[in-house]
Order: C-alpha cells, then structure tokens, then sequence
C-alpha cells in the first residue's frame, strides 16, 4: 500500500507543470529553504541557517497549518502564533510583508474552498450555510455575510 504522503506529492507534482517559471523558482526556492531547515534541525544546527530562510520556512508552515486546519471556527491568530511558537505581533509582521493581514489571509482561503464547494455538482445538494460552516464561516455574522462574500470575485473589495 502506497504512503498517503507519497499520494499527495504525486497529485501536487502533476499540478506543477502549470506553474509559471516564475512561480517554480519561488516553488523551488521555499523547497530548499524547507529541506535546509530540516536538515539543520535534525543536525541540530539550525543557527546556522540564514535567518530569510528560516523565515520563508516558517511562513510556508504557518500557511500549511491554516490549509489544513480552516474548516476550525476556533482558527485565529493567537492559536496560529500559539501552535508556532511565536508571538502574535511576529505572525503579524510575517503577514504585513506579504502584503496580507492574517485574518484576511484565513477569510480569502475559505471564501475560496467555500466557492469550489459550491461550484462542485456532487455538492449541489448541501445547504449553502452548511458549506459556509464547513469551512468556519460559524458566527452569526459571518453567516449573514457569507452569500455576498462567496459571490464576489476574489480580487474584489467588500462595498
């Protein structure tokens, strides 16, 4: 029986031929910065790891960590920080360079897993705030909000 992790590699490698070259040099860049942190950790040399990889390595855990954990209506900030063993103000600074706010980063991600969910024909039979739920849209006022947020285009600001 095949590693689910293997399954998963091979599912994202078949995706990369995609990726513009500008995109699979920023891809390859975090791969290595990833491996090198690993590696140094398992060395237990990791100060000897420039401190941009290091960053780059820990923005590209925190993204997977809020990929995997945003259908959680407890996903925030300080839980973000908490389970990275970082401040909330460093999370924040990370987020401020990319051009992002944490929250806004998690909302945009959902709105985005709300809409392929709701795009999907198998899907079709759920009920749109039970698709809004799945995905932590759980307060009444992200509920209320929730069908304008998911119809508008990604790139488009709330009015």
């Amino acid at each position: 029986m095949r590693d689910r992790r293997a399954d998963a590699l091979s599912r994202r490698t078949a995706s990369y031929a995609k990726l513009s070259d500008a995109e699979t040099s920023r891809l390859s860049t975090l791969i290595l910065d990833v491996l090198t942190l690993a590696l140094a950790d398992a060395l237990d040399t990791e100060g000897l790891v420039p401190p941009h990889a290091r960053q780059r390595a820990l923005t590209a855990r925190i993204h997977a960590s809020i990929h995997d954990n945003l259908g959680d209506p407890g996903l925030t900030p300080g839980t973000i920080a908490a389970a990275q063993h970082i401040s909330r103000s460093y999370l924040y600074t990370l987020f401020h360079r990319q051009g992002h706010t944490v929250a806004g980063y998690i909302r945009e991600r959902r709105l985005e897993r709300c809409r392929r969910d709701l795009a999907d024909p198998l899907l079709a039979a759920h009920p749109i705030h039970a698709t809004a739920a799945r995905w932590g849209f759980t307060s009444p006022a992200a509920r209320e909000q929730f069908p304008d947020a998911a119809r508008r285009p990604a790139h488009q600001a709330p009015p």
